[in-house]
């Protein structure tokens, strides 16, 4: 799959707008989708110490039509539900603070598959 996309990135020091702005748009695909657009933005909180990344996506994917359409819905959901976990358990990861600065901290490396 061949994908082309065109991002466009404005950065602001104004208090009371974000601080970067992403925005992401496809251009080309080979195959499987129609149409992406996708905007990221990186805004301070309250205090100093919160930040907050906010990322939204809408693709349309071409497979969702036809006689197979159902099934492939079906597994992409699935998978959407694991990716929600996955997403959730990144977001506890870094909000419990900055990461240990010493190796014996962090423990054994993982094994790779």
């Amino acid at each position: 799959m061949i994908n082309v996309t065109h991002l466009s990135i404005v950065r602001n020091d104004a208090p009371d707008l974000p601080d970067a702005l992403i925005f992401g748009r496809d251009v080309f695909s080979t195959h499987y989708v129609d149409a992406s657009l996708s905007v990221t933005a990186l805004m301070r909180g309250d205090t100093d110490t919160m930040n907050y990344l906010v990322y939204v996506n809408r693709t349309e994917v071409d497979m969702l039509h036809g006689v197979f359409g159902g099934m492939i819905r079906g597994a992409i959901q699935a998978h959407l539900k694991t990716a929600t976990k996955m997403l959730a358990d990144l977001r506890k990861r870094l909000e419990s603070g900055a990461p240990p600065t010493d190796a014996a901290a962090v423990g054994p490396p993982r094994k790779s598959r």
